[in-house]
């Protein structure tokens, strides 16, 4: 089982990698920033820039996990074009590309922060809202992997909430 992560070198990224190595994948981990003190034989890294770079996948890969994030999530307009580029662009080219490779399933990780603020526990059918940049973002990437044929790759968006790790700093 071939498993490659977009975004791997990450907090959530690199826990991940490490648990699907331990049960038996073989982890193909994409980045900018690389990450290679893992100290694991069955993780290999790969420097991406995924607004630019187009990722080949391993032969045989069966599920893409992406988890890429702009640094620049609060700056806009002066770096829209890289947020839009890491979370819209590149989870397009991501998922075309695992689609292509026969890849069975992917998973997009967008944010809790697509919901309206509330007091009330959070269903996937609350409201959600539309106006911040980053929001939207995820939520084009979200409403785009729903449109892959099912029949051939299941795509699932999970609306991740206050992810914080070790090598983040702000």
């Amino acid at each position: 089982m071939k498993m490659a992560i977009i975004g791997g070198s990450g907090f959530f990224g690199s826990c991940l990698g490490r648990i699907a190595a331990h049960e038996g994948w073989e982890v193909v981990s994409y980045d900018s920033f690389i990450n290679e003190g893992a100290g694991n034989s069955n993780i290999s890294f790969k420097a991406a820039d995924i607004t630019r770079d187009e990722i080949a996948l391993p032969a045989g890969t069966t599920a893409v996990v992406y988890l890429a994030q702009s640094p620049y999530y609060h700056t806009f307009p002066e770096h829209a074009d890289h947020l839009f580029g890491v979370n819209v662009v590149g989870a397009i080219k991501t998922a075309i590309a695992a689609h292509g490779q026969g890849c069975r399933f992917f998973c997009f990780a967008s944010t809790g922060s697509v919901y309206q603020k509330s007091f009330l526990p959070l269903s996937e059918a609350s409201p959600v809202q539309r106006g911040n940049h980053y929001v939207l973002s995820k939520l084009t990437s979200e409403e785009i992997m729903h449109l892959f044929p099912r029949d051939r790759m299941q795509s699932v968006c999970v609306r991740l909430f206050g992810l914080f790790g070790p090598r983040q700093r702000t």
